[in-house]
């Protein structure tokens, strides 16, 4: 005789205190394990019915805030440092803890964040330093506007828009890793981007023997390599 699985009641509180208790952490004396631990049990319990399943991701997106605040309010690197590598369900912690610098106007602790591999400041249309532009951060903006990672990204991903705001600050390079952003422009084939940057005196088209170019050929686009070609031409 086949056996089924129960699946239990999201509204038990039984089984809801379970989980509460397999999930909890006390971020005050929290270490490293404490969070390892909690990602493994909220990996297992996920697996045990769909209802667990609600009640792991409904635990997680009340309490997963907390821990990033209270690490970034107190300027507490070691926790966050371990936090940041945490991966849950449909959640990046790194999302969190830029929102709460900003909130807090903690610069300093942005200043770490932006040093950690899995943060990345440029994501979501840059909705950082947008974000910081409206809450007047503007220590936090100008770190951001030094990091020069969001007009990489805005030229990687055909952001015109954002291109010319960010350009209209000197403190902007798009120059910088000899010539990326050009490069990575024109092997995506964004002609207009290319065209923005060329008109920047800071930005050599011909860098490491022409690579934006070659790029631009290798992949088919051919109104990028002839921008490039008349615009080097004029210049």
């Amino acid at each position: 005789m086949k056996r089924h699985r129960r699946d239990f009641n999201l509204n038990d509180d039984i089984y809801q205190m379970i989980v509460t208790y397999l999930l909890h952490v006390n971020h005050i004396k929290a270490k490293k394990e404490d969070y390892q631990r909690q990602e493994k049990n909220y990996k297992s319990s996920r697996r045990v019915s769909r209802a667990w399943r609600l009640m792991s991701d409904r635990c997680i997106t009340l309490g997963r805030l907390e821990p990033i605040t209270s690490a970034v309010m107190h300027e507490n690197m070691e926790a966050l440092k371990h936090l940041l590598v945490l991966r849950f369900h449909r959640w990046n912690p790194s999302t969190a803890a830029i929102d709460s610098a900003i909130c807090y106007k903690k610069a300093h602790v942005m200043e770490v964040l932006l040093e950690h591999p899995s943060v990345d400041p440029s994501s979501n249309d840059n909705v950082a330093i947008r974000t910081a532009s409206r809450a007047g951060a503007e220590n936090i903006v100008r770190l951001l506007l030094m990091d020069n990672e969001p007009v990489r990204f805005a030229c990687l991903y055909g952001r015109s828009l954002v291109l010319s705001h960010l350009l209209q600050d000197a403190r902007v390079n798009p120059a910088v890793r000899s010539n990326l952003c050009i490069r990575e422009a024109a092997a995506a084939g964004h002609t207009e981007i290319v065209s923005m940057l060329m008109r920047d005196e800071r930005v050599d088209a011909t860098a490491c023997d022409h690579m934006a170019a070659r790029m631009a050929e290798r992949n088919g686009h051919v109104q990028t390599l002839r921008k490039l070609v008349e615009e080097s031409h004029s210049g």
